[in-house]
Protein backbone atom coordinates (compact mmCIF):
# COMPACT_ATOMS: atom_id res chain seq x y z
CA UNK A 1 0.00 0.00 0.00
CA UNK A 2 2.74 2.46 0.88
CA UNK A 3 4.61 1.56 -2.30
CA UNK A 4 1.83 2.96 -4.45
CA UNK A 5 1.89 6.36 -2.77
CA UNK A 6 5.65 6.46 -2.12
CA UNK A 7 7.52 4.31 -4.65
CA UNK A 8 10.89 5.28 -3.15
CA UNK A 9 10.12 2.92 -0.24
CA UNK A 10 10.45 -0.02 -2.62
CA UNK A 11 14.20 0.63 -2.87
CA UNK A 12 14.73 -1.27 0.40
CA UNK A 13 13.06 -4.37 -0.98
CA UNK A 14 14.98 -4.10 -4.24
CA UNK A 15 18.25 -3.71 -2.33
CA UNK A 16 17.62 -6.93 -0.40
CA UNK A 17 16.75 -8.86 -3.56
CA UNK A 18 19.76 -7.58 -5.49
CA UNK A 19 22.07 -8.30 -2.52
CA UNK A 20 20.72 -11.85 -2.27
CA UNK A 21 21.08 -12.40 -6.02
CA UNK A 22 24.64 -11.10 -5.97
CA UNK A 23 25.58 -13.39 -3.09
CA UNK A 24 24.01 -16.36 -4.84
CA UNK A 25 26.55 -16.10 -7.67
CA UNK A 26 29.51 -14.46 -5.92
CA UNK A 27 31.14 -14.33 -2.53
CA UNK A 28 29.70 -11.91 -0.03
CA UNK A 29 31.51 -8.59 -0.29
CA UNK A 30 32.28 -6.70 2.89
CA UNK A 31 32.10 -3.40 1.02
CA UNK A 32 28.46 -3.99 -0.03
CA UNK A 33 26.97 -4.86 3.36
CA UNK A 34 27.06 -1.37 4.95
CA UNK A 35 25.32 0.10 1.91
CA UNK A 36 22.59 -2.52 2.17
CA UNK A 37 21.83 -1.52 5.76
CA UNK A 38 22.03 2.15 4.85
CA UNK A 39 19.41 1.73 2.13
CA UNK A 40 17.24 -0.38 4.43
CA UNK A 41 17.40 2.33 7.10
CA UNK A 42 16.50 5.04 4.60
CA UNK A 43 13.52 3.12 3.26
CA UNK A 44 12.34 2.32 6.80
CA UNK A 45 12.44 6.01 7.69
CA UNK A 46 10.47 6.89 4.55
CA UNK A 47 7.85 4.27 5.41
CA UNK A 48 7.52 5.54 8.98
CA UNK A 49 7.25 9.15 7.81
CA UNK A 50 4.48 8.18 5.39
CA UNK A 51 2.61 6.40 8.20
CA UNK A 52 2.96 9.44 10.48
CA UNK A 53 1.63 11.74 7.76
CA UNK A 54 -1.31 9.42 7.17
CA UNK A 55 -2.06 9.27 10.90
CA UNK A 56 -1.88 13.06 11.25
CA UNK A 57 -4.16 13.62 8.28
CA UNK A 58 -6.77 11.36 9.90
CA UNK A 59 -6.61 13.31 13.17
CA UNK A 60 -6.99 16.71 11.49
CA UNK A 61 -10.70 16.47 10.73
CA UNK A 62 -12.21 19.90 10.00
CA UNK A 63 -15.11 20.91 12.23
Amino acid sequence: RIGKEHPEVIMGLLAVFSYAAHNFFCYQQVCCTPFLFLILGLSERLARRAEEEKRQSRQEIPE
